[in-house]
Parts: C-alpha cells; sequence; structure tokens
C-alpha cells in the first residue's frame, strides 16, 4: 500500500496547488448524472463523482459500481459495491455506447472541501474496499452523497420537502419510473413489499432521475444558519440520450390479456367446454402464481432484501392454493378454501386504493385469479350442498 498512499499524497500536492492557481483554473466538483439503462437495476441512471484540476491534467470519475450485476443479485441485495477511479473520457464513451445520455451538475463546495472528498474517494478506489449494494438504502446515488456529506465537515446539505420527497416509497418509484420504465416500477415496488408505505430520507429519494428536480433546490447550510446553493452553476448536457420509448408491453397490457384468457378459460369451463385445454390451462396457471409467490417470499426473507418481511402482495400471490390443490383438492373443504381465496383476491382488486404496494397490474391480475377460482369452485360448492 505505500505506493498507493504515495499517490494520494502527490494527488492531494495537485490539489492544493490547483486551488493556488486562484480563479483562472481552479479544482472543480461535479455529479455525473447518466439516464438509465435497458436492465431493470439501470431503470434510475447512475450518478458518479467527477474531480478536476486543469492545471495538472487530472480529469477523474469516481463511481460506486457493483461487476455482479444480475437482477436476482440486485432485487435479493447480494451485490457488492465498490469505488472505481476512471478517467473522464473513458466513463462518458461508456454510457455515450450505449446510447445513454450524461448531464454535468456543477455542486458549490469550497476549495478544502473538494480536496478532502478527493482524497476520501481516492483512498477508496485505492484499497478497492466493497460494501452490500442495495438498490434502497447503498447503491450509487446515496454512496456519492454520503462521499460529498462526509467532505463537507461541519455544513450539511439540505433537500426541500417537494412532493417527490413526502410521497411514500411506492409513490415515488412509480412517479420517477411509470412514464417510461413501468416494468422497473412494478419489480421494485412488488419486492418493497409493505415498506413501500415507509416514507425514507431524501438520501433514497435522490436518484438520478429524480435529480433535475431535486438538485436545483438543494442547499447547504452551516452550523451557523448560513447557506448557499447547493450547485454552483447550471446543468451542462455532455451527451444527449438516445430515444427513450415506453414499452408496448406494458404492465397493464399484459395483465389485461391475462384477465381476457380467464374469461375465456371461465366461460369454456362454465359451458363444459374444450376441458383438456381448460384443465393445461389451469395448470400452467396455478405453476406460475407459485413460482411467482416464491419469488417474491425469497425476496422478502432474505437478510439484504431492499424491503420487509410483509408483503400485501401475498394475499394473491401465495403457494397454498398450489399446495391443496396437490394434498387435499380432494378434501370436502377444499373447495371452501378456494372459495376464500377467490374472494380474497377479487377485494384485493381494491388495494391500490389503500396501499401503493399494489397497482393496475395487481388489480388486473387479482380480478383474473378470482374469476377464475370462483367460477370453478361455486357451481362445485352448490352442487355439494343441494
Amino acid at each position: 500500500m505505500p505506493a498507493a498512499k504515495a499517490c494520494i499524497a502527490i494527488l492531494l500536492i495537485f490539489a492544493g496547488i490547483c486551488s493556488a492557481h486562484g480563479t483562472a483554473e481552479p479544482v472543480k466538483v461535479s455529479l455525473l448524472v447518466a439516464s438509465p439503462g435497458d436492465k431493470v437495476f439501470q431503470c434510475t441512471g447512475h450518478v458518479a463523482i467527477r474531480l478536476e484540476c486543469p492545471a495538472y491534467g487530472l480529469d477523474n470519475v469516481f463511481s460506486y459500481e457493483t461487476d455482479r450485476g444480475s437482477l436476482a443479485g440486485q432485487v435479493f441485495g447480494r451485490a457488492k459495491g465498490r469505488y472505481s477511479r476512471i478517467a473522464f473520457s473513458d466513463y462518458c464513451r461508456e454510457f455515450i455506447d450505449e446510447g445513454r445520455g450524461i448531464t454535468s451538475y456543477p455542486l458549490n463546495l469550497t476549495d478544502s472541501q473538494i480536496r478532502r472528498l478527493w482524497m476520501f474517494c481516492d483512498g477508496d478506489a485505492e484499497q478497492g474496499a466493497e460494501s452490500n449494494f442495495n438498490i434502497r438504502w447503498r447503491n450509487c446515488n446515496s454512496a456519492a452523497f454520503d462521499k460529498i456529506a462526509a467532505a463537507l465537515g461541519g455544513e450539511s446539505i439540505v433537500v426541500a420537502r417537494d412532493s417527490l420527497v413526502t410521497l411514500d416509497n411506492g409513490d415515488a418509484l412509480k412517479a420517477i419510473l411509470l412514464p417510461s420504465r413501468p416494468w422497473a416500477a412494478l419489480v421494485l415496488t412488488a419486492a418493497l413489499g409493505a415498506d413501500c408505505g415507509d416514507t425514507d430520507s431524501w438520501r433514497t429519494r435522490m436518484v438520478p432521475t429524480a435529480m433535475p428536480a431535486m438538485l436545483p433546490t438543494a442547499t447547504i447550510c452551516s452550523a451557523d444558519g448560513t447557506s448557499r446553493p447547493l450547485l454552483a452553476g447550471e446543468p451542462v448536457v455532455l451527451a444527449a440520450k438516445a430515444t427513450d420509448d415506453s414499452p408496448a408491453a406494458t404492465p397493464g397490457a399484459v395483465f389485461a390479456a391475462i384477465l381476457v384468457l380467464s374469461v375465456a378459460v371461465s366461460l369454456a369451463d362454465l359451458r363444459h367446454r374444450l376441458p383438456r385445454l381448460v384443465a393445461i390451462a389451469d395448470r400452467t396457471a396455478l405453476v406460475l402464481l407459485t413460482v411467482t409467490s416464491l419469488a417474491l417470499i425469497a425476496v422478502s426473507v432474505l437478510p439484504l432484501s431492499i424491503g420487509g418481511t410483509w408483503n400485501w402482495l401475498y394475499i394473491p400471490l401465495n403457494p397454498l392454493p398450489a399446495i391443496v390443490w396437490l394434498v387435499w383438492r380432494r378434501r370436502r373443504w377444499a373447495p371452501i378454501f378456494f372459495l376464500v381465496y377467490g374472494v380474497a383476491a377479487a377485494l384485493f382488486v381494491a388495494a391500490p386504493l389503500f396501499t401503493s404496494n399494489a397497482g393496475t397490474w395487481s388489480s388486473l391480475l387479482s380480478a383474473a385469479i378470482a374469476l377464475r377460482v370462483l367460477s370453478h369452485y361455486i357451481p362445485i360448492i352448490l352442487k355439494y350442498y343441494e
């Protein structure tokens, strides 16, 4: 590590000399905000810290990243993150090649705060220290603001309590993601579970796609009550993003199609038509429902899950229907169980009125489940008790 320490020492000397050059070529710091990528865990974009000392040709980007970027690793919180030091030109090229835009937001830090921030970022990059990466608590934007907050010393960042900050987690995700990333909104609100109803701090809300609205109103406040804007100037677009259209197969469209299929299968069943096709459709639906419910449970019980242990989606999505059907379907009480399950699914259609854990997609799916279960088991129960 002696070489690393020497590198940091030299860097700090350079930064000090740069600040001594006056206003001609000051040390500068900015946030580089990249537009969203194609993957679910890239749905809110990416943010990194850019530090420049033009007098000595230093232009580095410090980016908190993970190389275990599968969807499962991100949602289950099992990925590890670390700071990387990347040349500015190389960093930009990576995002431009993916068709993603980059906007630079200059920060209003003092020279001493910038030097301290540079020391913290460079130290972490040299050491290669890892931490648990979590979409909700420890991600690129929260890691960047943790470093900036540490560099501020006795000052702190204050963010205006606008509508985005005061929304609960689920509604905030929907406000940010639904227009262009509806599937990401579905996955993340489902994974959050009942924690959708919580209101986390601005630190978790300051995701890259929300920064254009939140950064201009943020301030840096001192202990004596004085404050200054967090931004040192207007944002600069470094690269325009490619066209970002909402997918044609939105969750609403897909689950509406499932509801239509449920209607068709239920009509065929009530009319005693195509019994083999109806049986195949029912068993396929039961398998898909069970697999989905087990994935939902796994997200909740893993120690580093982004959400709590309870999830309102357990009401329509749980493994009990499969267990009862496989083990006890010939018992006299089994139709009563499915009647209760069908009624619960029907009531869950109204869940979006009470929790942001649910949405239009879950209402459509619950309606499809309720229709299929009730249309099949109500005639059976009536026959039993004639």
